[in-house]
């Protein structure tokens, strides 16, 4: 009897060991497709107009959530009108942030920390940052990839819209600036209009003066424009630690959607969903199946044994 204990608790020591395996195979292989430019950004991904999206950076942690209202209230951003309340964060958080990297931590309070501390944020990192310091003030907010061309992983923007009175607008944390035409702001899906039907020559950034993070639009991006070819929503959904596991990321963890105006021929977009299914849920629930199948069958015959 000592025995077969000691051989399920071996077994299942194994297993246990085999999930960690998995977990970490799986990490290093979606690591290293992303590193060689196999995929730009390995997320599950789904098809979804703008406005069925209403809201795609919902609040991840409400203690983070608790914790921003508090800093935001305790520097007096927490007045005014609701494009004074933006700008104020945006600014405030940007005047914390002195370099420009391409790091882009855990969460939105963790990289505002790692910040203080003299760590660099990419552009997702910035928008992230800036749309839960919004959502703790009631905002709704989603960040959006920009991507120029969908053969170069390396050419794109992440940036923030914000509902205003009704209507989605950019406010980009990462350049400091606003998109007006005629005088209006305005979201991607109109700059992306605008660039197809000729307008684009009306469309104006709107900077809101220097502030300590060093990107600037005219530095970073000649022309533009074009980023705005291909548009994504990208959600960050839980942060936890379970969250990021197979298969448990694949229903929890970070999801990017595209316009359906754009799903046709986006081949690439299906094939990464595809991958990322077999990579992150099929192949840790089938090994670990087959394992526990393997565990019941020696204790069946372990119990068979005996009697």
């Amino acid at each position: 009897m000592a025995k077969q204990t000691l051989r399920l608790k071996y077994l299942t020591g194994i297993f246990l060991l085999l999930i960690f395996s998995v977990s970490l195979l799986d990490a290093w292989g979606l690591h290293t497709l992303e590193k060689y430019g196999v995929f730009a950004r390995f997320h599950a991904v789904d098809t979804r107009t703008f406005d069925e999206l209403g809201r795609s950076q919902p609040l991840t942690s409400y203690s983070d959530a608790i914790w921003f209202r508090q800093e935001l209230a305790g520097a007096g951003l927490n007045h005014g009108s609701d494009e004074q309340q933006v700008v104020q964060v945006m600014k405030w958080i940007m005047n914390q942030v002195n370099k420009a990297d391409v790091s882009s931590p855990g969460s939105a309070r963790e990289a505002l920390q790692l910040a203080r501390n003299g760590e660099g944020l990419s552009c997702g990192a910035m928008s992230q940052i800036f749309g839960e310091a919004l959502n703790s003030l009631g905002f709704q907010t989603r960040q959006i990839q920009l991507v120029r061309s969908l053969l170069n992983n390396k050419d794109t923007h992440v940036t923030t819209e914000v509902l205003i009175g009704g209507k989605w607008v950019i406010f980009d944390p990462t350049f400091n600036v606003s998109y007006k035409k005629n005088g209006t702001l305005i979201g991607v899906q109109e700059i992306r209009k605008a660039l197809l039907d000729g307008t684009a020559s009306d469309i104006k950034p709107c900077f809101y003066g220097e502030v300590a993070y060093p990107a600037r639009l005219e530095a970073y991006y000649l022309n533009w424009l074009p980023l705005y070819n291909n548009l994504f929503i990208y959600e960050q959904r839980n942060t936890e630690l379970w969250s990021k596991l197979p298969p448990f990321r694949y229903l929890f963890g970070p999801r990017i959607y595209y316009l359906e105006e754009n799903s046709k021929g986006l081949w690439y977009f299906e094939l990464e969903e595809k991958v990322y299914f077999v990579f992150v849920v099929l192949l840790p629930v089938i090994t670990c199946i087959l394992f526990l199948v393997l565990i019941l069958i020696l204790f069946i015959y372990s119990i068979g044994r005996k009697g």
